[in-house]
C-alpha cells in the first residue's frame, strides 16, 4: 500500500441509478438502507461509487426500498 492512497478521495460516479437515488437524497444513511435491504454496508457503496453492477432483480429492491421510505415519509 503506498501512502498517496491515503489522498486518494473519489466521488459516487451519478452516472448509476444507485448513486444517482443517493445523491438526490444525502441525508439518507448508507448503512442502515443496508441494514434494510439485508446486504452489507460496504456491497451498497460498491454500488454507490460504480465499482459493482446490481442486478436487475437486486436494482428493484433498491427501488423499492426508496419507495418504501418515501410513503413512510409521508405518513409521517
Amino acid at each position: 500500500m503506498h501512502i498517496s492512497s491515503f489522498y486518494e478521495t473519489s466521488e459516487p460516479n451519478t452516472d448509476n441509478e444507485v448513486a444517482a437515488m443517493f445523491h438526490r437524497f444525502p441525508w439518507l444513511n448508507v448503512s442502515e438502507v443496508a441494514r434494510y435491504l439485508n446486504i452489507n454496508k460496504s456491497l451498497l457503496a460498491r454500488y454507490i461509487y460504480g465499482i459493482s453492477k446490481p442486478s436487475a432483480s437486486r436494482l428493484q429492491e433498491i427501488r423499492e426500498a426508496f419507495h418504501y421510505f418515501g410513503r413512510e415519509l409521508q405518513s409521517a
